[in-house]
């Protein structure tokens, strides 16, 4: 990661660390330059239409860091057009098998707003102490990766 990207990365720490996929972007996991943005903003787009399908648009822990836009009006035409994209990138990635859906909805769709999942956190103390993290680590993050391919 050159020293610029990390300089970047750090200005916007406060809001992009409050959840899992944020702390993974902070530490230099999602990749590099635009790879990293893409998976980051795909990621933060699903997790945003899952918490609306099912009644609330965020963890109440997350609220003050989502961007605020005002409450759009109900439009059940635009409403069953997000879920059904939804629907459609939830079976890409379940068809990859239940692995690489669990790992996704660990870095991705559950709500991990101070720590978490344990697989992403011991591998950013890794990272951050100059060391490796257990190589099955490794595997749950590049299975989560794998997923989030299938969307960004």
């Amino acid at each position: 990661m050159d020293a610029k990207a990390r300089q970047d990365r750090g200005r916007k720490a406060e809001t992009d660390t409050c959840d899992a996929i944020g702390r993974a972007y902070c530490a230099g996991l999602l990749g590099t330059g635009r790879q990293a943005e893409d998976r980051l903003n795909a990621a933060r787009r699903i997790a945003a239409a899952y918490w609306f399908a099912y009644g609330f648009t965020t963890p109440d822990s997350l609220a003050r860091f989502q961007p605020q836009h005002g409450k759009l009006p109900s439009d059940p035409e635009r409403d069953a057009l997000r879920e059904a994209s939804l629907t459609r990138s939830l079976e890409l990635i379940n068809a990859q098998g239940r692995h690489i859906r669990n790992a996704f909805d660990q870095l991705v769709i559950d709500p991990n707003p101070d720590c978490g999942p344990a697989w992403l956190d011991a591998i950013v103390v890794a990272h951050r102490a100059k060391r490796q993290a257990q190589a099955s680590q490794y595997q749950q993050l590049e299975r989560a990766l794998d997923g989030l391919d299938l969307i960004a």
